[in-house]
C-alpha cells in the first residue's frame, strides 16, 4: 500500500506531496491542475514512459518521483544523471528497460494505472479480452501447458502399453515354439517383467487422469466467481442512496416536532386570553406579541427548512429516475446469456 508520493519538477508539479490514507483515495480538482500528471509520474517510475525531456518542468532543476510504502522506498531522479533508487540501492537507468529489481518490488501493472479517458475496466472489453485477462491472473496458460504435457505423456504411455501388450502377445506365440524348459522359464520371467511394466504404466495413467480432473475442477470454480465482480459498483451506489434517504427522513421528523411545538404555544395563548382581566390581557398580549415576533422568525426558519426538505425530496426523485435509467441501460446492454460465465 503506497503511503506517500512526492513529485518534483514534473510537468505542473514544482514540489507536490500526497499523503495517502489506507483504502480508496480520490484526487479531485479543476481541469489542467495536474491530476493526470500524477499518473504519468508513476508510469515514468514504473515503465520509463514517457521518454525524452518534454515532461520536465520549464523552470529547470532535478526531476524526481518519490514513492514510500511500508518498509519500502523507491524514487527516480533525472538531471545530469538518470538513476533509480530502491531502499538505499542505486540502479543506473539506460535504454528503455526498467531494472528488474524496481519492477518486481513495485508490483504495479497496467490495471493499477488507468488514465482519465480509458474505457471502463472490463465492462467495455470483448468476451475474449475479459477471458484473456482472467487467464493471465489465474495463470491458466500454465495450466493449459501442463494439460498438454500430461495428455502427451498419457499418449506416450498408451503407445508404450500397446507396444508392451504386442510384445507380450508375441512372446506368448513364441512360447508355443519353445521345446526346452529352461528357455520357456526364461521367457516366462521376461513376460512377468513386461506384465509388471504394463501394470505400472496403467497406474501412472490413472494418476495422471486424477490430476487432469482436479485441474478441470479448478477451471469450473474460476468460472463460477467471475460474474460477482460486475455487481460491486451498482450495489455500492444503491447503499449510498439509501443513506441519503435516511438523513432526509430524520430532517422531516425534526420539522414535524417544531410544528407541533408551535401549535401547543398557540393553544396556550388562547387559554391565557380567557382567564385574565383587561389589564392582564394587554400585558399578556404585549408579551405574546414579542413571542409572536420570535415565532415569526422561527416560522421563517421552518419555511427555509421546509424548502430545503422539498429540494431533498426532489433530489431523491431525480436520483430515483437516474437509477431507473441506469437499470434500463444495464438490462438493455446485458444480453440474456452472460458473456463472462455463459449463464
Amino acid at each position: 500500500m503506497i503511503q506517500r508520493i512526492n513529485i518534483t519538477n514534473f510537468q505542473s508539479h514544482r514540489d507536490t506531496t500526497l499523503d495517502l490514507s489506507p483504502g480508496v483515495n480520490v484526487i479531485v480538482g479543476p481541469t489542467d491542475c495536474g491530476k493526470t500528471a500524477i499518473i504519468r509520474a508513476l508510469r515514468w517510475l514504473k515503465d520509463n514512459r514517457p521518454t525524452g525531456e518534454a515532461f520536465r518542468s520549464t523552470w529547470g532543476g532535478e526531476t524526481k518521483v518519490d514513492v514510500v510504502a511500508e518498509n519500502q522506498h523507491w524514487f527516480r531522479s533525472k538531471d545530469k544523471d538518470n538513476h533509480y533508487h530502491y531502499n538505499g540501492t542505486t540502479f543506473a537507468a539506460f535504454g528503455t528497460e526498467v531494472p528488474h529489481e524496481i519492477r518486481k518490488s513495485l508490483n504495479l501493472d497496467d490495471i493499477n494505472l488507468q488514465m482519465q479517458m480509458d474505457s471502463p475496466f472490463l465492462i467495455s472489453s470483448s468476451p475474449g479480452e475479459v477471458a484473456a485477462f482472467f487467464n493471465q491472473i489465474a495463470h491458466l496458460e500454465k495450466i493449459d501447458i501442463g494439460l498438454k504435457s500430461l495428455n502427451s505423456t498419457i499418449k506416450k504411455l498408451g503407445y508404450a502399453q500397446e507396444s508392451y501388450e504386442t510384445q507380450a502377445e508375441q512372446v506368448l506365440k513364441d512360447l508355443s515354439r519353445f521345446e526346452h524348459l529352461d528357455k520357456a522359464e526364461a521367457d516366462l520371467e521376461v513376460l512377468e517383467q513386461m506384465e509388471g511394466d504394463r501394470l505400472r504404466v496403467i497406474k501412472s495413467s490413472l494418476d495422471l487422469q486424477k490430476v487432469v480432473d482436479q485441474l478441470n475442477a479448478v477451471d469450473d470454480q474460476l468460472l463460477d466467481v467471475e460474474h460477482a465482480a460486475l455487481l460491486e459498483d451498482p450495489v455500492n451506489e444503491i447503499l449510498e442512496m439509501y443513506d441519503e434517504g435516511e438523513q432526509i427522513r430524520a430532517d422531516r421528523m425534526a420539522l414535524s416536532s417544531n410544528v407541533e411545538e408551535i401549535r401547543e404555544i398557540n393553544e396556550h395563548i388562547q387559554e391565557l386570553e380567557t382567564l385574565t382581566d383587561l389589564k392582564k390581557e394587554v400585558d399578556q398580549i404585549l408579551r405574546m406579541w414579542e413571542a409572536r415576533d420570535a415565532l415569526v422568525k422561527q416560522m421563517a426558519s421552518i419555511y427555509t427548512m421546509s424548502k430545503e426538505l422539498k429540494d431533498h425530496e426532489n433530489g431523491i426523485l431525480d436520483i430515483g429516475l437516474e437509477l431507473r435509467d441506469m437499470e434500463k441501460q444495464f438490462h438493455k446492454e446485458m444480453p440474456e446469456v452472460c458473456p463472462l460465465c455463459g449463464k
